[in-house]
């Protein structure tokens, strides 16, 4: 019988943990396909609920990071329904094991720019005591118009910083700012819808002599 230093069992345990990382690769979603030019359609997906203030453009899921360590992030654009205002941004979820959260609260463009970072979510699960568990932050970071037109040729770079020392870049290719910027203008044509209209009051009740 094989030891438990002896090749076969080191074999015997390396194939398995190699089978545990592809069962957890094949489970997880892959990154998005990106063509060539700007994206097509159906690449964005357009949220335009009359019950929303705001209608929201989203490109398709890009990723970055490894299999225990991962980022998830869109490129996103808010219309409001009543003024047309937009709001642009990267929208990004991250998820990692670790022994608490990693508290990711500030952004910097490549050329140094501070980005305004909206409030964060955060979740953990299955957390014990003194275990390292699967932790959850979702991040919103804020970009300005004339930044993203900018790098619409050449791509857009943000990066991540954490309390915890942590970083995480994220990549915006240019045909994904491109396609967006599309959607965009489009959106812009139409005129800014106004919320549905609430059913009126009942009219007053007549007063009648007794």
């Amino acid at each position: 019988m094989a030891g438990e230093g002896s090749p076969k069992s080191r074999g015997a345990a390396a194939a398995a943990t190699l089978g545990a990382a592809l069962l957890l690769a094949a489970c997880s979603p892959s990154p998005s396909s990106l063509p060539a030019g700007a994206l097509p359609a159906s690449d964005y997906a357009v949220r335009d609920d009359p019950f929303q203030p705001e209608t929201e453009i989203a490109s398709s899921v890009m990723t970055a990071g490894e299999l225990l360590d991962r980022a998830e992030y869109r490129l996103v654009a808010h219309r409001d329904r009543a003024t047309g205002a937009i709001r642009l941004g990267v929208k990004c979820r991250l998820s990692y094991l670790s022994h608490g959260y990693r508290y990711y609260t500030t952004a910097r463009s490549a050329k140094a720019e501070v980005l305004a970072v909206g409030e964060s979510t955060r979740r953990a699960e299955h957390c014990g005591s003194g275990r390292s568990c699967p932790h959850v932050e979702v991040v919103n970071v804020r970009l300005a118009e004339p930044e993203l037109r900018a790098a619409a040729a050449t791509g857009y770079a943000l990066k991540l910083y954490a309390k915890s020392g942590e970083e995480r870049r994220l990549d915006v290719p240019a045909r994904v700012i491109t396609g967006l910027l599309s959607h965009l203008a489009a959106l812009r044509k139409s005129p800014a819808a106004a919320s549905p209209a609430r059913n009126p009051p009942p009219p007053p009740r007549a007063n009648h002599p007794d």
